[in-house]
């Protein structure tokens, strides 16, 4: 990926506001410990003036801990694409009663809804 894809790495910060005076930017800016990680830049169809990373990752400083993740150019992907069978009747399933399936439960479910 590093080789096909440039990497950018930033901060994610926000703006302090005070007492409303308008001072330079710079002073305003506080950084948060969440950096953005992202690769390439993909044209986007239909448009080419616009364009999104090829992939990103967003981590969080202080546990060094993966928050998300996107992959967005498939050649990326050492596997094919996760095919999942009757999405509906998966999608019933709350999230209260996932959490509390077992790790048989949980294989079970992957035998039963990916081919």
């Amino acid at each position: 990926m590093d080789k096909k894809y440039p990497c950018k790495i930033s901060q994610r910060f926000f703006y302090k506001h005070g007492d409303g005076n308008l001072e330079p930017q710079s002073k305003n800016i506080i950084p948060l410990p969440i950096f953005q990680i992202s690769w390439g830049s993909i044209p986007l169809r239909g448009h080419p003036r616009y364009s999104f990373p090829a992939a990103t990752m967003t981590i969080f400083g202080p546990t060094k801990q993966l928050i998300e993740y996107h992959v967005m150019d498939d050649a990326l992907m050492l596997r094919p694409k996760l095919e999942i069978k009757n999405t509906e009747k998966l999608l019933t399933i709350s999230n209260e009663v996932f959490y509390k399936f077992d790790e048989a439960q949980k294989s079970n479910l992957i035998k039963q809804f990916v081919p």
